[in-house]
C-alpha cells in the first residue's frame, strides 16, 4: 500500500471531525478538483461548521453532504454557499426545514448559482 497523498484538510474533516474510513476520505480527495491541495484545516472545518449551523444538520446529515459533495469543501460559506442558500429560500419560498431537505437530497446546489444555474432548470419546468 502506498502512502495516501490526501491534504490534512481532509483528514482533519472526514477522519477526525466525521468518523469516516481512510477508504472514505480518500475518495472524497480523488473526486475534487486539484486535489484539494488548496484547502485549508481551519477553511474546511469553518465551512462544515457554518453549513451545520446554518441548515441545523447533525452529523450524520452533514457527512452525507460532505461526501456526496466534497467539492464545497472548497466554496466561500459566505460568497457561494450562503448566497446559494438565501436565493433558494427566498425565491422557492421554502422553509428552513424544506431547504435542508432540498441540499440533503441534492448536495450539488451549493455550488451552482441560482441565477445562472437554477432559475433556467425552474423555467424549463
Amino acid at each position: 500500500a502506498h502512502p495516501s497523498q490526501r491534504p490534512a484538510a481532509f483528514t482533519a474533516v472526514y477522519i477526525d471531525r466525521l468518523g469516516c474510513s481512510e477508504d472514505a476520505a480518500d475518495r472524497a480527495f480523488y473526486k475534487t478538483i486539484d486535489g484539494g491541495k488548496y484547502l485549508t484545516v481551519e477553511k474546511t472545518l469553518a465551512v462544515c461548521d457554518a453549513l451545520q449551523d446554518r441548515l441545523s444538520l447533525d452529523k450524520a446529515q452533514l457527512k452525507k453532504i460532505v461526501i456526496t459533495h466534497p467539492q464545497m469543501l472548497a466554496y466561500s460559506f459566505e460568497s457561494n454557499i450562503m448566497p446559494s442558500l438565501a436565493a433558494l429560500k427566498l425565491r422557492l419560498s421554502l422553509s428552513d426545514e424544506q431547504l435542508r431537505k432540498v441540499v440533503m437530497r441534492a448536495p450539488t446546489v451549493l455550488g451552482l448559482s441560482f441565477e445562472s444555474n437554477i432559475v433556467p432548470s425552474l423555467a424549463a419546468l
